[in-house]
């Protein structure tokens, strides 16, 4: 029989273990080009990231329960754990009734929730060690703000689609041209050029 603590470190492990094949199958159903070069793999990907979440739920239901920072942690958690399957299971739902935009929207929200645990780590460090904030409520602060500016990103993500790399050091390269002139115009001397 196991102990608490042995099924604490099995929740935990087996919840690390499909987060991070859920990081890892996540950017291959978002990309165009995967999905355009073979649809077979983009749907055995979309499976194995689905069933990443699904099968997470209840790790991270269990290992919700013992966060640092008490119950507020916990609710925070069992908010983002709720919301992680909910997307998962609203994009999967959409694919299976070819409603693809929204599919890519809910995925989209999907695979920022899958990021939580990084922005926890970013959120910490910068309260915590930055602010002064004491750890636990550090790390209670990070629990709600992680989902919260993740869905925040991935609205944004989803309202803005064609902002890609590309585009952004397109503009980049617009902003220094009008620089450049300004300078050249006006007699423009600016610090760091």
């Amino acid at each position: 029989m196991l102990t608490d603590t042995s099924l604490w470190l099995f929740m935990i492990r087996i919840h690390i273990l499909l987060a991070i094949l859920s990081l890892l199958t996540g950017p291959f159903g978002l990309l165009k080009r995967v999905r355009a070069k073979s649809i077979k793999f983009h749907r055995w990907n979309g499976r194995v990231y689905v069933l990443s979440i699904l099968y997470n739920f209840i790790p991270g239901v269990f290992v919700s329960f013992f966060a640092t920072g008490g119950w507020p942690s916990t609710i925070g958690f069992l908010i983002l754990n709720t919301l992680w399957l909910g997307t998962t299971i609203l994009g999967y739902l959409s694919i299976k009734k070819q409603r693809i935009i929204l599919d890519r929207q809910w995925m989209i929200r999907s695979f920022f929730l899958s990021f939580a645990n990084m922005t926890i780590y970013i959120i910490v460090a910068i309260t915590h060690h930055v602010m002064n904030v004491s750890y636990g409520n550090a790390y209670t602060i990070a629990v709600w703000l992680c989902w919260t500016l993740n869905l925040l990103v991935a609205e944004w993500t989803i309202q803005h689609p064609y902002t890609t790399f590309q585009q952004f050091t397109k503009n980049m390269r617009n902003v220094n041209i009008c620089i450049n002139k300004l300078k050249e115009n006006k007699g423009m001397v600016l610090i760091g050029r």
